[in-house]
């Protein structure tokens, strides 16, 4: 009866002698059952693999590529932009010896103001009128600042003990603590229209980029009854401080901004005077 009952509801009955086989039955029977699940399992996290291999691919690509752009980015603005001109005439200028020879005298100038966030660091242009260190640049440049270094090619960089700012032009001088360093001289002449003259400076992060203009002529202060020289020139944000050179080597005037109302394929320069400097220069006093 109890047999019959197991049949009735799809038992089987097993003997001690069939208990291999029905271990071995069990066995196959769990093996198809999971196996089959186990496989899926299995796709399933080679699915995910391949998901997150293909994820983690990608972002490193786009990370790539945002880093190639960051550091190429400027170099391809530079050689299809304006920049690539004055690259070029500047390399074309580098075997004039007069060139070469003014080029020891041009300074880069690094700023850091004070309490300024918007203006931070600022970094301009400037020249050398005596060995000891007497550094001329723009007022704009220095004028809040809480710390001025001033590099030499080839000498090396010297922070500055003092600096002034002439309140009647955009000039300024910095007094440094050094010697035997290289120089050039004040024009006793001033510019006049149509002269060519060299300008060399630091536009657009290059240092010492030498380039010829033309003086179109003067024009008005309109904040001072200060005349300034107008140059057609190559003059870009970090050629404040640019010394004007004539043909001999000489400076007449110091570039301290572009003139806005230029055509943009025509770059102007406002220059301060060299007689104007002079006056600075006699004005000083350092401790």
């Amino acid at each position: 009866m109890l047999a019959e009952h197991f049949i009735k509801q799809g038992w089987r009955t097993v003997s001690h002698d069939n208990g291999k086989d029905f271990d071995r039955e069990l066995k196959e029977e769990l093996n198809r059952k999971y196996e089959g699940r186990e496989e899926l399992d299995r796709g399933e996290l080679e699915d995910k693999f391949r998901s997150r291999r293909r994820m983690l691919g990608l972002t490193a690509l786009v990370l790539a590529l945002v880093f190639l752009f960051s550091v190429t980015g400027r170099w391809i603005a530079i050689f299809t932009g304006p920049a690539f001109t004055f690259l070029q005439e500047s390399w074309a200028l580098s075997d004039d010896p007069l060139v070469e020879d003014l080029r020891g005298s041009v300074v880069q100038v690094f700023v850091e103001n004070r309490g300024d966030a918007a203006r931070g660091s600022m970094r301009g242009s400037g020249f050398n009128l005596h060995p000891d260190g007497l550094v001329v640049t723009n007022r704009h440049l220095v004028e809040r600042a809480a710390s001025v270094r001033v590099s030499f090619p080839g000498v090396g960089t010297f922070t500055a003990e003092q600096w002034t700012v002439y309140p009647d032009a955009d000039l300024a001088v910095i007094k440094l603590q050094a010697e035997d360093l290289p120089v050039v001289e004040l024009s006793g002449a001033p510019a006049y229209p149509d002269q060519e003259v060299l300008i060399i400076g630091n536009p657009l992060q290059f240092a010492r980029i030498a380039n010829r203009g033309e003086v179109i002529g003067y024009r008005n202060n309109p904040q001072s009854d200060i005349p300034l020289i107008v140059v057609e020139a190559m003059i870009y944000p970090g050629s404040s401080g640019s010394p004007v050179f004539n043909e001999l080597g000489e400076v007449v005037g110091v570039i301290y901004a572009t003139l806005r109302n230029s055509e943009p394929s025509e770059v102007k320069g406002l220059a301060v005077s060299a007689a104007e400097l002079r006056k600075f220069l006699a004005e000083l006093e350092f401790d």
